[in-house]
């Protein structure tokens, strides 16, 4: 079981690397490609979110959570002025209200997400002879889906746990 576990994970690995291969070898052949360079902007967050497990999302909104928590909690004890004189009833309702607000947007990034995976999909479901396979995964990659998705689920499961 072990040897077999083993050998899939190879295959698996070999088949990512050889999709990694030929996505490259496109883009070096591509005019187009080379030319739409992205921004600055665009490829500093797509070095800092590029590559990014589920894990490390729901790690880095916890730890924003916790920041900004702990900041609130600073202010009122040094800066109280600054801090909204507001009844527990209110803010609890309001912080739910919001909370409810971010995660219907996360929900609406996700089902559009979909809806883009999908279409690009079925585009690339042709018959010309070309690799579907590497179309997808330039999409993939190109549009930071997976990393896009993760860091949504990833924000829902912050918001569902902080909004109880």
């Amino acid at each position: 079981m072990n040897h077999r576990t083993l050998t899939m994970t190879n295959l698996l690995n070999l088949t990512h690397t050889t999709v990694a291969y030929e996505r490259r070898l496109h883009k070096a052949e591509n005019s187009a490609m080379r030319r739409a360079r992205y921004s600055v902007p665009q490829r500093v967050i797509r070095r800092f979110l590029s590559g990014k497990s589920f894990g490390w999302f729901v790690v880095a909104y916890a730890v924003v959570t916790v920041v900004i928590t702990l900041l609130g909690i600073i202010a009122s004890i040094y800066v109280p002025k600054l801090i909204p004189a507001w009844k527990a009833d209110e803010i609890n309702g309001f912080l739910k209200d919001a909370t409810s607000y971010l995660i219907t947007a996360q929900v609406g990034l996700l089902a559009v997400v979909s809806v883009a995976v999908g279409l690009v999909t079925l585009i690339a479901q042709r018959d010309d002879g070309s690799s579907t396979s590497t179309d997808v995964q330039l999409y993939y990659n190109g549009a930071l889906a997976y990393e896009v998705v993760a860091s949504s689920v990833a924000l829902l499961l912050v918001l569902c746990v902080q909004i109880f």
